[in-house]
């Protein structure tokens, strides 16, 4: 954790720094292979992001590089369904999911084998999600609930049931510069950092 509030993950499996890539000075590999490759916070480590004065949403921002398949996790708090999630299922770009049931998916692909900017934003006041890649807008959605933000684990590149090694959802190719945000960041600052690596 490059922002200085400690929130350090353990890499867990095989997962590499790859520093070859042009576009980074450093990204993360998952590699293509089945396996439980995956980086986890401590229990409970995670600052309540609802917790803060101001506190608007949720903003999550990263690159990401992957081919496929189309079952592929990215990020999510806590155990699955119960909180929120940002992950690709059975569809070819991610989805947002305020728990069980409650799924705003983004238009268009990112599983072209190159680099593609993805933020997503949750507005908890009226439950607003909205999808950017590489900078632009692509779509919004209203979700019917609001999920927990209170500080559970986090969990980068796999599914939140961790089954040996279960190759169900794991992140399949490589990420960079993931950012989590407790507000909504604006259209103008999603293009500032999808200009940023």
């Amino acid at each position: 954790d490059v922002s200085g509030n400690g929130q350090h993950f353990t890499v867990n499996g095989t997962i590499t720094d790859d520093t070859t890539e042009t576009k980074f000075s450093g990204c993360i590999d998952f590699g293509t292979a089945d396996g439980n490759h995956y980086l986890k916070s401590s229990s409970n480590s995670f600052t309540d992001i609802d917790a803060s004065s101001g506190f608007t949403g949720v903003s999550i921002s990263v690159w990401v590089k992957t081919s496929g398949p189309q079952n592929q996790w990215i990020v999510s708090e806590g155990t699955v369904n119960t909180r929120w999630a940002f992950f690709n299922e059975s569809a070819n770009a991610p989805k947002w999911r305020s728990t069980s049931g409650y799924d705003i998916i983004q238009t268009g692909s990112i599983l072209t084998g190159n680099w593609h900017h993805l933020v997503v934003t949750f507005n908890s006041s009226n439950r607003l999600v909205q999808h950017y890649r590489d900078g632009s807008f692509t779509n919004s959605g209203t979700t019917a609930n609001t999920p927990s933000f209170t500080g559970n684990y986090l969990l980068v590149g796999q599914h939140s049931s961790l089954t040996g090694n279960s190759a169900s959802y794991r992140w399949r190719g490589k990420m960079a510069h993931m950012r989590i945000y407790n507000r909504v960041l604006s259209s103008s600052e999603v293009s500032v950092l999808s200009q940023q690596w």
